[in-house]
């Protein structure tokens, strides 16, 4: 199973399956952030508090086993197939 959750759900997720794979994915400017939300057409009280919680959210990233970096799709994918490969082939 493959969760797209906030750092609360991933904290959650921690406790109750000690197995489990996380993986953090950030971009590595934070102007990115706002870009993208931008880009998505959302207004600006919507992405104030958003870019908020993206800061408090980043404050957490070392709580995860991996960290990707999500400024190129096309290696970032790969960087997640490659981890959740290893994963899946230690838990076999």
């Amino acid at each position: 199973m493959i969760l797209d959750i906030d750092v609360q759900g991933a904290e959650q997720v921690r406790h109750l399956y000690p197995e489990h794979l996380s993986v953090f994915v950030r971009v590595s400017h934070w102007e990115t952030y706002e870009q993208r939300l931008k880009h998505r057409g959302e207004g600006a009280e919507a992405i104030a508090r958003r870019l908020q919680t993206a800061r408090e959210e980043l404050d957490r990233m070392n709580e995860y086993q991996h960290v990707i970096c999500n400024d190129d799709l096309e290696q970032a994918v790969p960087q997640f197939q490659s981890l959740l490969a290893a994963y899946l082939t230690r838990q076999a």
